[in-house]
């Protein structure tokens, strides 16, 4: 986070979002600072170049397949939220990307 306000908004959105019944995916991760700040601020998942850079669905299905085990929640570090990938929609000339 980059601005002195982003911490309070995202405090905010995410106190309001969980008290709606909702979880939060923290999106934008890039980097370590980040990664640990938004898991004080108790977001329920995170994602963002820090953690996986964009997969193609296959590949996102290979790389949580490799990482989590069905049923399982999966475990992150103390104070970081469970890391969940960018998954984008392969386009015309897309490139698979070495996971």
């Amino acid at each position: 986070m980059t601005e002195p306000d982003d911490e309070v908004v995202v405090r905010g959105l995410t106190e309001m979002a969980h008290r709606l019944g909702l979880q939060v995916v923290a999106e934008g991760i890039e980097t370590e600072e980040t990664w640990r700040l938004i898991g004080s601020l108790h977001c329920d998942s995170a994602q963002g170049w820090h953690l996986a850079r964009p997969l193609l669905a296959d590949d996102a299905t290979r790389w949580l397949a490799e990482r989590l085990l069905p049923g399982v929640p999966p475990i992150a570090e103390p104070g970081c939220p469970p890391v969940a990938p960018v998954v984008d929609a392969p386009a015309v000339d897309a490139q698979p990307v070495d996971a």
